[in-house]
């Protein structure tokens, strides 16, 4: 099996097996990105030993979710043919019969291939997983300088605290990371490519809209449908697969499931965020450092989007649904009780559906900030991306920028994202409006700074009176670079 799209990961996994020391592999994100898919790609063959940790259901006592735990490892060590007596009773008694399984199975030269996915797991409350884990590689594994182990996990507040920021024994034993994003538009296209599936750019970005470039949800795409049979058949049929899938990603990716999920829902409706205060207002959730751990792990995630807006200070972040697949689930799925199976189709052009696309293309781009700079000719620049959210900034006149590109070259590049049916037409009125707007924000600008103004839409900009106002256009093509 090949991992489409991840040529680079690939290469840097396939890397490790030439270093001359034990490597200790952190691979993390958001659950259904493809990690564990990605690791099978290049491994699966040279696995001495390979285990997947059973999903732990709080109905269990944590004395039965430990149990559950180690006898899923104990049936994966039989599995590569340990033939150890008893039972496994706890965590060190575990890892000593892994050490006598790869010390039994060490014939080659090579590296030895240790794979521990949804680690997070295994740390059942009081089972001293972590003891038994940092003594298994910092008194076996690092001495030996022949083993790869990998460490894959879902849950971002766990990964974080315990693996890669790991305390105590565990402090800095992490030699190497990878942190697996979503597909980008590129990678879209070519996994779609793969599956048979020619869709046309234009309905890509409206795919990547609702599943956000995420390898799991794109392969439930079927060839031979349209995407919005695609859309019914997997959110609104009878039985749909996704139905139910935004509660089971909060559940399998956050310890406090509940509180991301408020947290998530609080962002739903504010399409430029919120700040702390108002999110913990919004969201019912008290502040705290449960909130800051949660709040973290959803921006590590890649579910939640931080952000200073343009010419404020440090000291005032905003927080913004940056997850295009809970956008459309949460305005869309959760709580739909029509009957109607059919909802994307029959809503295809409604103004809901507008709307919502509209939204949503200002995030793709921002999901597109290195594709807009390389296209800007802006890839050796140092930059800063933000956004302003509508807002006062001068004598009570507002204004609202959909992303700005703050460069090290005293220039700030004021995006206007649109998405259109069509080639984008400059009315007069809007025209006027981006005139006065542009004066506005040159408020808030240093005194060497300038401003360059460029359009992002979807078939670019039509040449009339009123375009020359912009000093460049970029359309979905460019996001594809």
């Amino acid at each position: 099996m090949k991992a489409i799209g991840r040529e680079s990961e690939t290469q840097f996994l396939q890397g490790l097996l030439e270093s001359e020391k034990s490597e200790f592999l952190a691979v993390y994100r958001r659950w259904r990105v493809g990690k564990t898919f990605l690791v099978d790609s290049i491994f699966f063959s040279m696995y001495t030993f390979r285990h997947s940790a059973a999903s732990n259901d709080s109905k269990n006592s944590a004395s039965k979710m430990m149990e559950i735990q180690l006898a899923a490892f104990q049936d994966s060590l039989r599995l590569y043919g340990d033939d150890g007596q008893g039972d496994i009773e706890n965590w060190i008694q575990a890892f000593a019969r892994l050490r006598s399984l790869i010390q039994k199975n060490n014939n080659s030269t090579g590296k030895i291939v240790i794979f521990l996915d949804e680690l997070p797991w295994m740390d059942t409350p009081g089972s001293d997983f972590m003891t038994a884990f940092s003594l298994f590689w910092n008194n076996y594994c690092f001495p030996r300088g022949d083993i790869l182990l990998i460490a894959c996990g879902s849950s971002m507040s766990y990964m974080s605290k315990k693996i890669l920021l790991g305390q105590g024994s565990m402090f800095h034993r992490v030699s190497k990371e990878l942190n697996l994003s979503p597909f980008t538009l590129k990678q879209t296209e070519e996994f779609l490519l793969h599956k048979g599936i020619h869709y046309s750019r234009y309905e890509i970005v409206c795919t990547y809209m609702i599943f956000g470039g995420i390898p799991y949800y794109l392969d439930y795409l079927m060839k031979g449908q349209t995407l919005a049979q695609n859309v019914d058949r997997l959110f609104f049929a009878q039985g749909a697969t996704l139905a139910n899938e935004f509660t089971a990603l909060m559940s399998q990716s956050f310890a406090n499931s509940s509180s991301a999920e408020k947290i998530i829902v609080a962002l739903n409706d504010k399409r430029k965020g919120l700040e702390r205060a108002e999110l913990c207002e919004t969201s019912n959730v008290k502040d705290g450092g449960d909130f800051s751990e949660t709040l973290n792990a959803l921006i590590a995630s890649g579910f939640v989007m931080r952000y200073v807006p343009f010419g404020m200070s440090q000291r005032h972040p905003h927080y913004k649904l940056f997850d295009p697949f809970c956008l459309f689930f949460l305005r869309f799925v959760k709580g739909n009780t029509s009957l109607d199976h059919f909802f994307f189709q029959q809503h295809i052009e409604s103004p809901s559906l507008n709307a919502w696309r509209g939204l949503t293309y200002e995030l793709v781009c921002m999901h597109h900030v290195n594709e807009i700079k390389a296209a800007l000719g802006l890839t050796v620049i140092r930059t800063e991306t933000s956004l302003l959210p509508l807002s006062d900034v001068n004598d009570g006149k507002k204004a609202q920028i959909d992303l700005i590109i703050n460069r090290a070259d005293n220039v700030a590049t004021i995006c206007e994202v649109k998405f259109s049916g069509a080639s984008f037409e400059v009315s007069k009125k809007y025209y006027e409006e981006l005139i006065e707007r542009s004066a506005l924000i040159a408020t808030k600008l240093k005194k060497k700074q300038s401003m360059q103004h460029v359009l992002i839409t979807t078939f670019g900009l039509k040449t009339n009176n009123y375009s020359s106002f912009f000093d460049a256009s970029l359309c979905f093509d460019d996001l594809f670079r």
